[in-house]
């Protein structure tokens, strides 16, 4: 089961003419939101093709973040011919909701070293299901593709699940054990 910390957020460009209420209106400036969660997903694996050693995988499965903090900062203006423009520089703390559910699926290799480590890498995307900015009105669900690289370390030093052996050609390879 991982548990990552996550920060994540998005930075919208308002410059160009406004819509809706805003319509004929010129806009400039920029809004920066910004969230921290802790995440911990059950995560379950199937080999596509690889050994021991050296394999490929997909995993899927449900997800929960526990929302810790956020952040919005507003920077723009808002104008139009002939009449006075609105806006400014303001931040504020940001209120969601307080567990993000979430789907995952994604596609990982991973190699064992002679050491018994195991370098992976994982690519994932994360489809929430919980309105997380509810209380703003709107309707906001979390959407992220993830990159992950990472070592694991074994427990003990010995190296359990292979073992390591030298060829006639003297190069290390693994065979599962």
């Amino acid at each position: 089961m991982p548990i990552l910390y996550v920060q994540a957020g998005r930075n919208e460009d308002l410059n160009g003419e406004g819509a809706g209420i805003f319509y004929g209106f010129t806009r400039s400036g920029s809004i920066n939101v910004e969230t921290n969660y802790i995440d911990a997903a059950v995560l379950f694996d199937k080999t596509i093709f690889g050994y021991n050693c050296t394999r490929t995988y997909a995993f899927a499965g449900p997800a929960v973040g526990l929302f810790l903090s956020g952040s919005v900062h507003e920077d723009f203006l808002i104008s139009k011919p002939g009449s006075e423009s609105f806006g400014g520089d303001t931040t504020f703390d940001l209120q969601a909701s307080g567990l993000d559910y979430s789907i995952v699926a994604g596609l990982g290799c991973s190699v064992k070293l002679n050491s018994g480590s195991m370098l992976f890498f994982n690519a994932s995307y994360w489809y929430g299901l919980t309105n997380v900015f509810e209380s703003y009105g709107g309707a906001t669900y979390t959407r992220d593709v993830r990159l992950t690289a990472g070592v694991l370390f074994p427990n003990t030093l010995a190296i359990t699940s292979a073992q390591v052996i030298r060829n006639t050609s003297g190069r290390a390879r693994c065979n599962p054990g």
